[in-house]
């Protein structure tokens, strides 16, 4: 009864060792491959190991046949009911038959089973039953019977081939007690060594139709696809498909992957749920990140991904995937249902765009003014290169911008890369718009795409303050302010027409005609745009392009900037005429002067000092001019003269104080005296630290270290001065 105790306390053991919280939802094979009900066919060979007094040794076997359920609740515990034949042959040679018997038993109880795998399990059993035991030999008169009270617990290590078919090693230890006083001596343990074969009733859970039909997939609905708008794909569905959970038990750590064979470079998560319950229907936003090689296909390629689905089923992992076909379109394609996609056309990191800017802005150096903005030129240089060369204007004459744009039914449109219609020299809005923008990006000059009716153009950022438009163009409706900064519109299909000036003001007119009509209008930054939809990616080559005549695009630069300057400075002219103060004339000479017409500014900084002979800024303005030509000793007495002024009138600590004396500075830094030039830097630092700060490096070069670099720099810049 003692060995009987143990083993009943290693089952007990064993089945809280081996049982599950019912929060987790990592595998349970238990109640995955449970099955309902199992029948079994079992032998085993007995020896008696104390007790049985008859002296002889026996030979006895053990045939049965049982069938155990499994609770839904708690499938590691399962009651058995046994039947059972028993045949003890005795091998004594002297009455060889004396205690011969056979005997018909049943038993029942429970077995505490755990499956470590879906292959292996193992376990204990406890049962109890009735034997009825015949002797032949007992008696000359006939059979006598018996009957034994029968107690027994069992190991079971058991392999599983298959679902359905179980094989089970088991070691027992029987214990059997004769109920009449007459067969005592047959009374006592047995132990046993056998095995079962079992026939587990149920489906397979992993068979294809048992997983297949637990998550339901309908309604998958895929827009065509875009290989542009690759990055796009990422964060914002392209399409969406619906599931179905048709089983009768909740799918926890539910995760949904979507992968696109040869064109990404792994499956992305497109969507992860906690649970989804019993009946419940959830739609999945269709996700993906897809690798460089989409922007490789030509035309239209009908593709088929695989949506796939990752689960806890009764707290075993489930896969299950699901089929869906689309149409990519290749990178030139789009469609017009958000205008910010052209965003993923304007590709200013593309090396040709790059070689090619540089080679306009060193066309046009000689011709650049330093009092013109520095962003407007360049963008001058650029559209009369692209002329230079042949780009023009030319309707897409299968579905041009309007078409596709102005109509509710969204229409699949090309849109050129910028180096592919470099190539080409014909673009449509759209074409052209990309192309003159991605240029301007390439100059670091921050850009937008305007939109009106049925048509596409550019407009650049000049880095302009509002307040100062008229160094732009004095009319301030050729210009739009975001934000505090003054923006050009450019009519960019004029090009190859006209010259950029003209394409400046009609692109004014078409966003100024829809002043009352702001809803027929948009701005898109570029930068903004590109926040959501990235430019393409590219296999750069060498697109051998002729950038065409240099001379002719500074010829056609410097004629278009000259008819800019004349109309800014006639408006300066006539400001100064119709008030005739001596403020206007001396901003007329700065202007004049910026321009680089020194002849001009010193006349009009003379009017000024007419008008009033104590005027100092025009004075200093006039030594700016000396020391622009390079004659910095007549441009340090002339600053000299005019502080010596400001300190008999107490304004010696004045800010135009400090702004002569970084004129002194850089002067005597272009002459090679750096201590002068320290003395006075200092002296400028001390009255307006915020102006000294601008020319800042110069306190630098005072220890001796870059005089080169500090003299060239103050050698090409000057302050000048608009008010005391």
């Amino acid at each position: 009864m003692k060995r009987l105790l143990c083993f009943f306390i290693m089952g007990t053991a064993l089945a809280c060792l081996f049982g599950e919280s019912p929060d987790s939802y990592k595998v349970n094979y238990n109640r995955y491959y449970r099955s309902p009900v199992s029948l079994g066919f079992g032998y085993s060979a007995l020896s008696p190991l104390n007790g049985y007094d008859t002296g002889a040794p026996y030979k006895i076997s053990d045939l049965s046949l049982g069938i155990q359920y499994s609770p839904r609740p708690l499938p590691t515990l399962q009651p058995e009911l046994t039947l059972g034949y028993r045949i003890s042959d005795s091998q004594n040679s002297l009455d060889a038959d004396l205690w011969d018997s056979n005997g018909y038993y049943a038993t029942g109880g429970f077995r505490f089973i755990h499956r470590f795998s879906k292959s292996f399990e193992a376990g204990i059993g406890l049962s109890g039953g009735y034997e009825r035991t015949l002797f032949s030999g007992l008696s000359t008169d006939g059979m006598v019977s018996t009957g034994f009270a029968l107690g027994q617990t069992a190991l079971y290590l058991g392999l599983n081939p298959s679902y359905n078919m179980n094989l089970t090693l088991v070691p027992s230890l029987r214990y059997q007690h004769c109920l009449d006083s007459y067969h005592t001596d047959m009374n006592g343990f047995l132990f046993g060594i056998g095995g079962v074969v079992s026939f587990r009733f149920g489906k397979d859970p992993d068979s294809p139709d048992a997983v297949i039909k637990s998550l339901n997939f309908t309604n998958a609905e895929i827009e065509p696809l875009f290989a542009s708008m690759q990055s796009y794909y990422t964060k914002n569905p392209f399409g969406s498909v619906t599931v179905t959970n048709t089983d009768k038990n909740d799918f926890h750590n539910v995760v949904f992957t979507f992968f696109q064979s040869g064109y990404m470079d792994a499956p992305t998560i497109i969507q992860e749920l906690d649970v989804i319950e019993s009946g419940e229907t959830v739609t999945v936003p269709l996700k993906a990140s897809f690798n460089n090689e989409v922007f490789m296909t030509e035309g239209v390629t009908p593709l088929s991904g695989e949506v796939r689905v990752s689960y806890a089923y009764n707290r075993r992992p489930v896969d299950q995937a699901y089929p869906v076909s689309y149409d990519l379109y290749d990178k030139s394609s789009m469609l017009w249902d958000d205008d910010r996609k052209v965003a993923a056309f304007i590709t200013p990191a593309d090396s040709a765009l790059q070689n090619y800017s540089s080679f306009i802005r060193h066309s046009c150096k000689e011709d650049v003014n330093r009092g013109h903005n520095a962003q407007l030129q360049s963008a001058m240089q650029i559209y009369h290169a692209l002329a230079e060369i042949g780009v023009i204007y030319q309707a897409d004459p299968l579905q041009p911008f309007a078409s596709v744009s102005d109509t509710e039914a969204l229409t699949v449109d090309t849109v050129n890369l910028p180096r592919n219609t470099l190539k080409k020299l014909t673009g449509d809005c759209d074409d052209l718009t990309v192309l003159y923008l991605s240029l301007l990006e390439t100059l670091g000059i921050e850009t937008a795409f305007l939109t009106v009716p049925g048509h596409i153009y550019t407009a650049f950022n000049t880095k302009e303050a509002a307040p100062t438009a008229v160094r732009i163009h004095p009319d301030r409706d050729m210009t739009i302010n975001i934000d505090g900064e003054l923006w050009v519109p450019v009519e960019i299909t004029l090009i190859g027409k006209t010259d950029f000036m003209d394409a400046w003001q009609k692109g004014a007119e078409q966003w100024n005609s829809l002043e009352d009509r702001v809803d027929q209008r948009s701005m898109y930054l570029t930068a903004e745009a590109r926040k959501e939809f990235r430019p393409v990616g590219l296999r750069e080559t060498d697109l051998g392009l002729q950038y065409g005549d240099a001379p002719q695009i500074a010829s056609a630069f410097s004629r278009d900037l000259d008819d800019l300057t004349e109309i800014i400075l006639a408006d300066y002219y006539r400001k100064a005429e119709e008030r005739g103060s001596k403020q206007d004339y001396n901003r007329l000479g700065i202007v004049l002067a910026e321009y680089g017409r020194n002849s001009e500014a010193i006349s009009a900084f003379n009017k000024a000092v007419r008008k009033d002979s104590s005027y100092m800024s025009p004075r200093v303005n006039m030594a700016n001019l000396e020391y622009l030509a390079g004659r910095y000793d007549k441009a340090v007495d002339a600053y000299l003269s005019v502080l010596e002024l400001l300190g008999e009138k107490g304004k010696d600590a004045s800010r135009s104080a400090a702004l002569i004396n970084l004129n002194l500075s850089r002067s005597y830094y272009a002459m090679k005296n750096t201590e002068a030039a320290q003395k006075y830097f200092s002296a400028a630092e001390a009255i307006d630290p915020e102006r000294a700060a601008e020319a800042s490096y110069l306190a630098a070069v005072s220890s001796g270290n870059g005089i080169s670099r500090a003299s060239e720099a103050a050698e090409t810049t000057v302050f000048f001065m608009d008010e005391e």
